[in-house]
């Protein structure tokens, strides 16, 4: 950002203060233009950014017991916890007022980059977004020097944490830069939407308000990938299922898939895909993608086609419906009536009788297909799957594997159900591996025993089995 960028965002914040004011008994009077406030225990520090100024002001009273002289155009906050400093970022003087706020009184000002408009404390240091300069100051909080300047996207404004690494919504490149405070580099600049001015980070989400676009993004800091929350749903539920990234999605159950996403409502035997359609809230619908089916009768035979319209991009925040319709029979109905001699008849008994059983024995199997789902949606009963579902897991696997080696379910069936349950085993491995802190070496060996283990006896199939021996690296690479 320019000057005259700076002198705009200057102007605008003055003109606020030009306008009447009416002081009630209720408000407390400060300096010009108070801009950003922090609540510590003991006192409240309100950043005053025409003034220069930070009024210290008593909780109990709620009076202004001093006012602080900092630097040019302070403008945003932060303390540390358990009455530790507090650190005030002025724009206009580019540098950094520390207060101890035992007898509050600057200790010291520390020069950063251009136009430092937000602050964030992450470990055992500080993190300076510096607008003009499109850098992060990192100011180490034992000896308050700054120990590295890191460049990142065009006009960072605002900075959070989540995880393990710090986040910084730059303004122009519509991007947010990822920082490792191991090292304090670059690791990722994630694309968001446009002009992102405003970024906050939970545990395990990290959220971008992008005042340009209108929207706000979703950062998975395990991933450090825009996602997107859905909610998925097959209509009748034993016509399909639904592919992302060639695994199965869950159903009817709340979950994060990174932007882009392409996944597939890949019908069942004697099913074709019809649609795909979006619920919004009051029940409305909206018809996404349907089915353009083939006027020939023979389409019908054909129930491995690859529909164009069966493919949704999740790009957004959901509810999504597969429908899947029956398929008609292989010959018509009407074709029986003309097969009336005894020499017919014969000739079509011989070859009906296997196909009656066949008919009979698919309808079993999908009968067994529907109760193993059903037993699934139970193990997510709870919206969720933890290790105290591994007893039930266990059961539901043992089950599907006796009733394929029966032949009650077929081999589709059966690599569907498999797929199916490793997801479920793979979100328990997951969330163990999450919540291992530090380096925690006898928990980590037990987890990639326990891991090994589900692979060999079957459970999570090899897909899962790689993916969390990749996750297990990249979380404790990066630690």
């Amino acid at each position: 950002m320019n000057d005259t960028k700076a002198q705009l965002s200057q102007n605008m914040l003055e003109s606020i203060a030009n306008q009447t004011k009416v002081l009630t008994s209720a408000q407390i009077e400060v300096g010009d233009i108070p801009i950003e406030i922090y609540t510590s225990t003991d006192a409240t520090y309100a950043a005053n950014f025409r003034s220069n100024t930070v009024s210290v002001i008593d909780s109990d009273t709620n009076t202004v017991i001093k006012n602080i002289t900092v630097g040019d155009r302070p403008r945003f906050i932060e303390a540390l916890a358990g009455g530790g400093a507090v650190y005030v970022a002025n724009s206009g003087s580019d540098s950094v007022s520390v207060i101890n706020p035992a007898n509050n009184t600057v200790l010291k000002n520390i020069k950063v980059g251009a136009y430092p408009s937000s602050i964030h404390r992450y470990g055992d240091a500080v993190y300076v977004a510096n607008s003009d300069s499109n850098t992060v100051s990192v100011i180490n909080l034992v000896n308050n020097t700054v120990i590295k300047n890191v460049t990142v996207g065009a006009y960072p404004f605002s900075i959070t944490s989540s995880m393990n690494a710090v986040y910084v919504a730059n303004g122009e490149s519509n991007t947010v830069s990822v920082i490792n405070p191991a090292n304090n580099t670059v690791i990722k600049n994630i694309e968001v939407g446009a002009n992102p001015s405003s970024i906050y980070g939970f545990e395990d989400t990290v959220y971008v308000a992008n005042s340009g676009s209108d929207s706000v993004s979703v950062i998975n800091p395990v991933t450090n990938e825009v996602v997107a929350g859905v909610t998925f749903d097959i209509n009748p539920f034993v016509g399909g299922q639904i592919i992302c990234n060639g695994l199965d999605a869950p159903i009817n159950r709340y979950f994060f898939v990174s932007s882009g996403t392409e996944c597939i409502a890949t019908p069942n035997n004697g099913y074709e895909f019809a649609s795909w359609v979006e619920t919004f809230d009051g029940n409305s619908t909206r018809t996404i993608n349907a089915s353009t089916a083939a006027d020939s009768p023979l389409a019908a035979l054909d129930t491995f086609s690859n529909d164009p319209a069966a493919s949704l991009t999740v790009n957004r925040f959901g509810n999504f419906t597969a429908y899947f319709k029956a398929l008609p029979p292989p010959v018509p109905a009407q074709y029986w009536a003309s097969l009336f001699t005894v020499v017919i008849t014969a000739l079509v008994g011989s070859l009906l009788i296997p196909a009656v059983v066949g008919w009979i024995k698919t309808k079993r199997q999908t009968s067994r297909l529907n109760s193993f789902h059903k037993q699934m949606a139970r193990v997510y009963g709870d919206s969720k799957v933890d290790a105290n579902d591994t007893n039930q897991l266990n059961i539901l696997n043992r089950n599907i594997s006796d009733s394929y080696a029966e032949g009650k379910i077929s081999n589709e069936q059966f690599m569907h159900l498999k797929n199916e349950v490793s997801t479920a085993y793979q979100e328990i491995f997951k969330k163990r591996i999450e919540s291992i802190t530090g380096q925690n070496t006898d928990a980590l060996n037990k987890i990639k025993r326990d891991i090994k283990d589900a692979y060999s006896t079957g459970k999570i199939v090899e897909l899962h089995y790689n993916l969390l021996n990749e996750k297990i690296s990249d979380l404790f690479n990066n630690r």
